[in-house]
């Protein structure tokens, strides 16, 4: 039922991704909401760009509930989905930033895949930079 809630919200634009967007925000299950993302991301347009940051939360901030108490770190996979739906709003000096400070390969690999994708300028500069990075896998460097 849960499932065909939110398949349903995602056909619709208006309604539906303020809703959507809510159910992310709210307290319930991971895999509900990963769900709700998808069909918001589905969705997404350049307005959602600031929410989308919010959730990838590229500077680690700690953040507190309606109580007060501190959150828990954001799921990797909601971050990822976040930054896929954030990516073709993003400007290349933002990439660039976050290439140096993300810590998830995944995401790191597909900000490097978008700047390639888009012929960036600092494609090179950025994917020379984390060549040389030893703190990064060996599957990751030598995605280059």
């Amino acid at each position: 039922m849960r499932s065909a809630a939110v398949a349903g919200l995602g056909r619709s634009p208006k309604l539906g991704k303020s809703l959507l967007q809510r159910l992310v925000d709210g307290p319930l299950p991971d895999p509900l909401r990963e769900a709700a993302l998808r069909a918001h991301v589905a969705m997404a347009a350049e307005a959602d760009a600031d929410w989308y940051r919010r959730l990838w939360n590229l500077k680690q901030e700690q953040r507190k509930d309606g109580k007060g108490e501190v959150m828990a770190a954001e799921l990797n996979t909601i971050r990822q989905l976040a930054v896929g739906a954030l990516l073709p709003f993003l400007p290349e000096a933002e990439i660039a930033e976050a290439m140096k400070r993300e810590y998830d390969s995944k995401i790191r690999r597909a900000l490097l895949g978008h700047m390639e994708a888009k012929a960036m300028p600092k494609t090179v500069e950025v994917a020379d930079w984390l060549l040389d990075r030893v703190d990064v896998t060996g599957a990751d460097r030598a995605l280059d």
